[in-house]
């Protein structure tokens, strides 16, 4: 039994809820609040960001590698130049004069808390303005939402998760206009606003498909969860005027200008003839009509197809065909990719599993008594599937933590009566907490800048030392970073992670072979300039086609499965340019040297690898005994073969020959971290490059940037057969 003054659409008393229990204009103070909480929560992260070394020449050093992508974009280095975030970043440097990094670093604890402001005004709607900023709290401070969102971290993450609140919230207010008693108002649709109101929210999901094309599958799959509601609770008379209105906000969703003129017309007939639409047969024509249009503009298969891409890149192991290439997938590796537990899952949305649970049950009390909040199940659904496709997904979990713990429990206490004083405490006490538990989280999980100050420096060094057609070979993850402060190409990034580039990349890396890692780059360096850069290109430094393209083809055809042997079939000018070539290697890439030897060693016919081991000693005190070659963590000691210790002072090298396990250890005394290797990484070029004489790999390449201990940056040179 609904109690009577919940009904939607009957007058609430103005004590109590709604728009009524604020003055017309008060209620946009709600949502200002919310977001300014949230802002000032991710503000308060600069007191972590106080040292001199995550700083450099007045510019912060950024804590997200994906920071870069856009950074760049702003100064027109990539192929994002032109793309709203950086034209953001430029829009405020051009007014302002502030630093590009210093504007990305700030920006996101400006954008994300938006995300707080369409669950406020959902509260509102509903009528309950004493859980309207607490709702928006909740959201903007979900620790999956906010980790990823700190100062720092710019990103599209800022408003993906903004966006599609949007979108729902839009679609709930659009149905519950429509809906019969008690689902919705049951007012009679104005057709022309009705149809126009359809147009404008598939305008919404336009824009955020343009600004996040991977967000496709998370709107469609929002207008599709709106039909569920239209068709079971708007009455026969409305059910066939809902199915149209969602059919244009779908069809006007979809790319390209060309889909809102099918909408066109139809608004227009509803302003001209209102009353063409009060015959049932004129409904069936304008949906029969719709329908037509989505079948024939609109790419339904190849949406489902997108859909199932994104899913199944994220963990799922990958299905080679019979004598396919076998490929690693990549995207598996990335840690934000890594499934998560289900205790994780909780921590990340709600704080505690109790406060999940709590959240889970306000959902579905909310839908039951709210059905058109359906609208909000994908972001859900996203938000628990983050178990699987990794923690990333559990920043959607946030819509669940502001609609479950803030909407849905303050339904539940309206409709057991409890007094508007108890419900406010209730949620204030629970925000309050959440606030603190969000606070102590961050400086648990401290941020780091992604590059240290050396690496930096040498990258900003290597602007003065290079040409502008330049290449530069660094691990992926730099990528974005290396054409921000370098201003050069990079031969691959965070877009351009694919098998095709990582296997040629990680081969160089993981080699102790300084010709077989001079071949793979010469490659690429006479392929690159025959095939010239690619076209249409916004970017100033040059963006490269794959030069490995034409190797993985003739693999993928022939018998010849080795990557290296691959090459040494394919002819090359015997003269021509040598476009230039530069290896970066750097102390904070060995962190990740592990991931690197797995694509290094990765065999194309089996689909195998034989990776080493290297990881960070932690533990307090860590005594050596460079008598014995014996090395003690905590009670553990480890019989190591070699130990480097890498300073001031240059290398000093203490080695142990004969050792059973052949284990290596790295110290760096400057920024006092401990490395430990097998001979697989240790005698890797990502090693040795970093810590042995840069005579030792000549003639093949000629250091031009030292940092040592923690980066060295090569040229390669044009010798071997290979000069002009």
């Amino acid at each position: 039994m609904i109690p009577r003054e919940e009904t939607i659409g009957n007058r609430q008393p103005a004590s109590e809820t709604g728009w009524a229990g604020v003055t017309r204009c008060a209620w946009i103070i709600y949502p200002i609040l919310a977001f300014l909480v949230c802002a000032g929560l991710r503000g308060f992260d600069i007191l972590q960001w106080q040292e001199p070394a995550f700083q450099i020449d007045g510019e912060m050093i950024q804590a997200g590698s994906d920071s870069y992508a856009w950074l760049a974009g702003a100064k027109g280095l990539n192929q994002y130049t032109g793309d709203f975030l950086p034209n953001l970043v430029r829009w405020i440097h051009d007014i302002s004069g502030w630093k590009v990094g210093n504007i990305g670093f700030w920006l996101p604890a400006l954008l994300a808390p938006l995300a707080a402001v369409p669950i406020c005004l959902l509260a509102l709607w509903w009528g309950w303005n004493e859980a309207a900023i607490a709702s928006g709290v909740l959201t903007g401070i979900s620790l999956g939402f906010l980790f990823r969102t700190r100062i720092g971290f710019l990103d599209t993450d800022t408003l993906t998760l903004f966006l599609p609140l949007c979108l729902a919230l839009l679609l709930v207010a659009w149905l519950e206009s429509t809906l019969r008693p008690p689902w919705g108002r049951g007012r009679k649709a104005v057709h022309w606003k009705f149809f126009l109101s359809a147009v404008v929210i598939g305008l919404i999901a336009k824009v955020y498909i343009t600004f996040y094309p991977s967000g496709e599958p998370i709107a469609f799959s929002i207008i599709a969860c709106a039909f569920f509601p239209a068709l079971l609770f708007g009455g026969n008379e409305k059910r066939l005027v809902l199915a149209a209105g969602l059919c244009a906000v779908f069809l006007t969703a979809q790319p390209g200008v060309n889909s809102v003129l099918f909408s066109g017309p139809l608004v227009a007939l509803a302003v001209w003839r209102p009353a063409y639409f009060e015959k049932k047969w004129v409904g069936i024509v304008v949906l029969a009509f719709l329908a037509c249009c989505i079948v024939l503009y609109a790419d339904v298969p190849q949406a489902f197809w997108n859909m199932r891409w994104h899913l199944l890149r994220y963990g799922s192991p990958v299905n080679w065909g019979e004598g396919a290439l076998k490929l690693p997938n990549v995207t598996a590796t990335v840690n934000e990719a890594l499934a998560i537990n289900y205790i994780l899952v909780s921590y990340y949305i709600d704080g505690s599993v109790v406060l999940l649970a709590m959240g889970m049950a306000g959902c579905l009390y909310l839908l039951i008594r709210r059905p058109a909040a359906l609208v909000f199940a994908p972001l859900f659904v996203l938000g628990l599937a983050s178990m699987k496709l990794g923690s990333r997904f559990s920043m959607y979990g946030a819509a669940l933590s502001g609609i479950g713990l803030g909407c849905g429990l303050t339904l539940a206490m309206r409709d057991l009566k409890l007094p508007a004083a108890w419900r406010r405490v209730f949620l204030m006490l629970l925000v309050a907490g959440l606030l603190v538990h969000a606070g102590i989280s961050m400086f648990e999980n401290s941020p780091h800048p992604f590059l240290s100050k050396e690496v930096t420096r040498a990258l900003l060094n290597l602007k003065n030392k290079t040409s502008r057609n330049a290449q530069l070979w660094t691990w992926w993850d730099l990528g974005h970073a290396a054409r921000y402060y370098a201003e050069r190409s990079a031969f691959a990034d965070g877009t351009r992670n694919n098998s095709e580039y990582v296997l040629p990349l990680a081969f160089v890396f993981t080699t102790n072979s300084v010709s077989d890692a001079y071949e793979v780059m010469s490659f690429a360096a006479v392929r690159q300039e025959e095939s010239e850069p690619m076209e249409d290109q916004k970017a100033h430094p040059p963006l490269y086609r794959n030069p490995f393209d034409v190797v993985f083809n003739r693999m993928e055809t022939g018998d010849e499965k080795n990557l290296l042997r691959a090459i040494r079939t394919i002819s090359l000018p015997a003269a021509g340019t040598f476009q230039d070539q530069y290896l970066a290697l750097s102390w904070e890439g060995l962190a990740v040297a592990g991931a690197i030897s797995r694509f290094g060693t990765w065999d194309l016919a089996t689909g195998g690898s034989h990776p080493g081991t290297c990881y960070a000693l932690m533990g307090g005190v860590i005594d050596y005994d460079l008598e014995n070659g014996e090395l003690r963590v905590k009670d553990r000691i480890y019989r190591i073969q070699a130990i480097e210790l890498l300073g001031e002072q240059g290398r000093r090298r203490y080695a142990w020959p004969g050792r059973k396990d052949r284990l290596f250890v790295l110290c760096n005394e400057i920024s006092k971290t401990v490395l430990m290797m097998d001979k697989t990484i240790y005698d890797s070029l990502m090693v040795q490059m970093l810590i042995e004489k840069p005579e030792r790999f000549e003639p093949h390449f000629t250091l031009i940037e030292e940092g040592f201990p923690f980066a060295r940056i090569f040229r390669l040179n044009r010798t071997l057969g290979y000069d002009q």
